[in-house]
C-alpha cells in the first residue's frame, strides 16, 4: 500500500509539473547555452574536499562552542578583523572560519605562515603551480574582498604579485575593463625600430604575463568577458548557485577555445556541505520546473 501511495504521489508531482510547463510555454523563451553554441568546448565541475589545519579546527569549534566567549578573547588580543569585538551570525564565522583563520586575526608579517595556516590555500598552492607549468589562465572567485586581500597577500608571498588582475564591488568600470583587457591581451605586438637610425620598425610578439584573476562573486558578473581562462576556483560556495553559475561562465561562454575545468572548494566536516547541500536541492528544482523545451 506504501508503494501504490508513492506512486500516486509521484504521478500526481509529474502531472502538476507538467501543467506548469503549459502554462509558461506561450510566455517564455529559454534558449540554453548548448542550443546557440553547439561548438562550445565541455565544462567540468570538480568538488575537491579539503581538510582543515589544526588552526582551524581549533578556531571552529570555539566558534561551535562559545562564541560570545571567542569575541571577548579577540577583543582582549586587539585583533584586527573581530568586528569590534563582537562576532554576530555563528554561521557566517564559520564559513569565515573554513576559509582563512586571518579573517578573524590578520598578522602583520607576511609570510609563509599565510598558506600553512589555511588547508584551502595549502590545496590551491600545490594546484596553481601545476597549472601555471602548464599555462593556464586560472579564475579564483570568493565570497568575501578580505579574502580576496589575503589571497593577494599570499601571491606576493610566491612571487607572482605582477601576474594578479582583481575586481571586487571597489573598482570602477574603467580599471575593470582595463585588467579584462590585460587578461585576455595573451599576446601583445610591441614596434621596435631596427637601428636607431633607421626609421623601419618591426612588431614583436610580448605576453601580457596576466594569469590570475580574482573575483568578488557577486561583483564579477554579468558584462564581464574572461574566456581567455580555462581554469576557475570557486574558493567558497554561495548560498545562490546562479550567483556560482553565472561566475563560471565568465570562463566558459562564446570565444572560449579550451575545455573549463571549474574547481569547487569544500571544507569536509563543516558548514559548506550544508551550503553545497542546499544549492544542489536548488539546482534539482531549477531542472524540474525549467525542464520544458520552451525555446519551441
Amino acid at each position: 500500500e506504501n508503494m501504490k501511495e508513492q506512486i500516486c504521489d509521484d504521478t500526481e508531482k509529474d502531472d502538476i509539473v507538467s501543467k506548469l510547463h503549459r502554462i509558461l510555454h506561450p510566455f517564455m523563451l529559454r534558449r540554453l547555452k548548448r542550443d546557440v553554441a553547439k561548438n562550445l568546448p565541455s565544462k567540468t565541475e570538480i568538488v575537491t574536499y579539503v581538510g582543515m589545519t589544526d588552526g582551524q579546527r581549533e578556531l571552529y569549534q570555539a566558534i561551535v562552542k562559545d562564541m560570545s566567549g571567542l569575541a571577548k578573547q579577540l577583543r582582549e588580543a586587539n585583533c584586527r578583523g573581530a568586528g569590534g569585538g563582537s562576532l554576530l551570525n555563528k554561521l557566517m564565522q564559520l564559513r569565515k572560519c573554513c576559509n582563512h583563520p586571518y579573517l578573524f586575526a590578520d598578522s602583520d608579517e607576511t609570510d609563509e605562515q599565510i598558506v600553512l595556516m589555511s588547508g584551502k590555500i595549502v590545496v590551491l598552492d600545490k594546484m596553481l603551480k601545476d597549472l601555471f607549468a602548464k599555462n593556464h589562465k586560472v579564475l579564483i572567485f570568493s565570497q568575501f574582498t578580505k579574502m580576496l586581500d589575503i589571497l593577494e597577500d599570499y601571491f606576493f608571498v610566491r612571487g607572482w604579485e605582477k601576474n594578479v588582475c582583481r575586481i571586487d564591488g571597489s573598482v570602477h568600470f574603467t580599471e575593470r575593463q582595463s585588467q579584462i583587457d590585460g587578461f585576455n591581451d595573451e599576446v601583445r605586438y610591441v614596434a621596435r625600430s631596427l637601428t636607431s637610425s633607421s626609421s623601419h620598425k618591426t612588431q614583436t610578439k610580448q605576453n601580457s604575463g596576466k594569469n590570475i584573476f580574482l573575483l568578488s562573486t557577486r561583483a564579477g558578473g554579468v558584462g564581464i568577458n574572461l574566456a581567455s581562462a580555462d581554469t576557475v576556483i570557486i574558493f567558497d560556495s554561495d548560498w545562490n548557485p546562479h550567483m556560482d553559475n553565472q561566475a563560471q561562465d565568465r570562463a566558459h561562454r562564446i570565444g572560449q577555445k579550451k575545455d573549463v575545468f571549474v574547481y569547487r572548494f569544500v571544507v569536509e566536516g563543516s558548514v559548506e556541505l550544508k551550503i553545497l547541500e542546499r544549492a544542489n536541492n536548488k539546482r534539482s528544482l531549477e531542472r524540474l520546473t525549467m525542464a520544458g523545451n520552451f525555446g519551441g
